[in-house]
């Protein structure tokens, strides 16, 4: 058996002994303050949106600005004026791109890459109205205008400079906000209730449900994991509340659980998202609720903070509403940020910017393991870093030995799913569920061969992952940014190629893939933190020198990749939680010797 170096691997084993088991937690929750800030004084705030370590938060108030902020302090990075002086109703980013729903005619398109000093790129003038409310999905943008009885818009920004619209949805009742979850949209349709959408195509989208219910005023939506149960806010005052519905049959939705404040007066909820097993809510005058919904039918607060009583800076007054029902907290995003510690950010009218961490969560977002058996064409998956059986057993693609096994996220819902890669044709075969059956996508992307290794990333930040190609002969890297045949959309050499092994992984949580080589002769990684040639961003030595293969995971659900290491002659895991030297965090055998490794969240956690 090979070994790390008998020290090494004394470390590892004992923090194998010792290592809390997967999904262990606490019998309790807390909601801790970690930050607060206004930005300036006789503002008024809309939505909140995180990305990467900072929040980003509109104004309510003309001239309108997006306002950006180290999240987890509150501290001011930089901000950005809206073209046409309006309101910002709604906001999101997606890799280095900020879009912003403006109060008046249309959309701003904004380059973040460089945050503390944002870039105008465009806006989307939609002419006769404004636009409420947003969601960024892949290429494709969903919309919907300012007035009443609103339509959804579908517009296509693979060009951010020159987006193009599509299409406009007729919806039962006004579209108000929606959830792209993969292949499915969900919409708040105010008076018609709620609606549940197939964008496989999403410049036709297929309507597969409408349901309306009585006193219905749905403000928003949001799935759970695996997209059984929905839940949904109602907008209206002193009634209006959390509720969840059961959408797996589609042609009976069954409401099953709801949530109000014990004392509710004259408020209501107004945005709810639900992130692994709780849902997390804004709800106006009585600020940040949470509840446990591991149990869907059976909804318990977990958690609550007061956002909306008056808070001051010194001498300064920060409370700045009007008063009303709808006064308050007004957004909300829930990131996770360990094994079990969600960051939760909230928007509130008056207060601005409010960062809390929430622990006692069990985190869903962390990757599994899994191995790829060519010679009989079946994959192995299981759903936690331990050894054990497997959780998915799928066969797929011709047995033999001559395929590839890898997985990606192709459709963008937070899944890895399955593929197979012939290098005789140079053809990808990938499926969109992790079961047997045709593929969902095929096609030809370079020459073949068997010097040319498959790879997978998301290389444009759009949240789906497309595949590659790295050239082992020369160390040139080839990456595709759609599900087409077609040349590289990026090209570059990066090492030198032969005894070098390429590798993939998101190193500093841009939501970005970037390229690395593993040299081992010396159990080097050399990373980048960009697609192009140039000097490695981290050289780390992890492990001894022989023949494992390099391994890239978001081992602790951080929302970043690290290294590891696989031991083919062993099948031996062994992952670390940061990028630097040092012993394993992790180590399990899995599966029998010689097979594919292969790494992912396999269970669909949602966004």
């Amino acid at each position: 058996m090979r070994r790390f170096g008998t020290a090494l691997a004394g470390a590892l084993l004992v923090g194998a002994l010792f290592a809390a088991p997967a999904g262990a937690q606490g019998p309790t929750t807390s909601v801790a303050l970690t930050a607060n800030e206004t930005f300036g004084a006789n503002l008024q705030y809309t939505d909140v949106w995180y990305h990467k370590g900072l929040a980003y938060i509109g104004g309510l108030t003309t001239p309108g600005r997006v306002f950006i902020a180290d999240a987890a302090t509150g501290e001011l990075v930089g901000s950005f004026a809206t073209s046409n002086g309006s309101w910002v109703k709604d906001l999101q980013v997606q890799g280095n791109t900020l879009y912003v729903a403006l109060d008046v005619a249309g959309l701003d398109i904004v380059d973040v890459s460089n945050p503390t000093q944002p870039a105008f790129i465009t806006r989307f003038n939609t002419s006769s109205f404004g636009v409420h409310d947003l969601f960024i999905h892949g290429n494709i943008l969903y919309y919907v205008d300012d007035i009443s009885g609103s339509e959804l818009h579908i517009a296509d920004v693979s060009n951010r400079t020159a987006p193009v619209f599509r299409r406009t949805f007729n919806v039962t009742g006004g579209c108000h906000d929606m959830t792209v979850v993969g292949n499915r949209a969900y919409l708040a349709n105010l008076g018609g209730g709620f609606q549940i959408l197939d964008v496989t195509d999403p410049i036709n989208p297929v309507s597969l449900a409408v349901k309306s219910y009585s006193g219905a005023f749905t403000h928003n939506i949001w799935p759970n994991g695996d997209g059984r149960y929905v839940c949904t806010t109602d907008e209206t005052c002193g009634t209006g509340h959390l509720r969840v519905w059961d959408v797996s049959n589609l042609a009976n939705i069954v409401q099953v659980s709801e949530y109000a404040v014990p004392v509710q007066g004259d408020t209501c909820v107004h945005n709810a998202m639900w992130i692994d097993d709780y849902i997390y809510m804004s709800y106006y005058l009585h600020g940040l609720r949470i509840v446990d919904a591991s149990n869907p039918a059976q909804l318990v607060e977990v958690g609550t903070y007061d956002t909306h009583g008056q808070h001051r800076r010194g001498a300064v007054l920060a409370h700045d509403e009007v008063g009303g029902c709808f006064d308050g907290a007004w957004g909300i995003f829930a990131e996770r940020s360990g094994p079990n510690t969600v960051d939760v950010y909230l928007s509130d009218i008056g207060s601005g910017l409010w960062s809390f961490s929430f622990t006692g969560a069990p985190n869903k977002g962390l990757d599994g393991a899994g191995v790829y058996d060519s010679s009989i064409g079946t994959f192995f998956l299981r759903d936690t870093l331990s050894s054990g059986a497997a959780d998915r057993t799928v066969q797929y693609g011709a047995p033999g030995g001559a395929l590839v096994g890898l997985t990606g996220d192709w459709d963008g819902n937070g899944t890895k799913t399955i593929g197979v890669y012939d290098p005789a044709s140079g053809t990808f075969f990938l499926k969109n569920s992790n079961t047997p059956g045709v593929a969902d996508l095929s096609y030809q992307f370079g020459v073949g061969g068997t010097n040319r290794v498959p790879i997978v990333g998301d290389w444009d930040g759009n949240d789906t992952d497309t595949v590659g190609l790295y050239d082992r002969t020369d160390g040139t890297f080839f990456l595709k940014n759609s599900h087409a045949p077609g040349t590289a959309d990026i090209a570059f050499q990066y090492g030198v190629g032969g005894a070098l092994v390429g590798l993939v992984g998101d190193w500093d949580g841009d939501g970005v893939a970037t390229v690395g080589v593993y040299d081992p002769a010396t159990a080097t990684f050399f990373l980048k933190n960009t697609n192009a040639a140039g000097p490695a961003d981290l050289s780390i030595i992890f492990g001894p020198v022989g023949t494992f293969v390099p391994l890239a995971g978001d081992w602790d659900g951080v929302g970043a990749d690290t290294i590891g290491l696989y031991d083919p002659a062993t099948a031996t895991f062994f992952a670390r939680n940061t990028n630097t030297p040092g012993v394993a965090d992790v180590t399990f055998i899995y599966g029998a010797p010689m097979l594919t490794p292969l790494v992912g969240d396999w269970r669909g956690p949602g966004l």
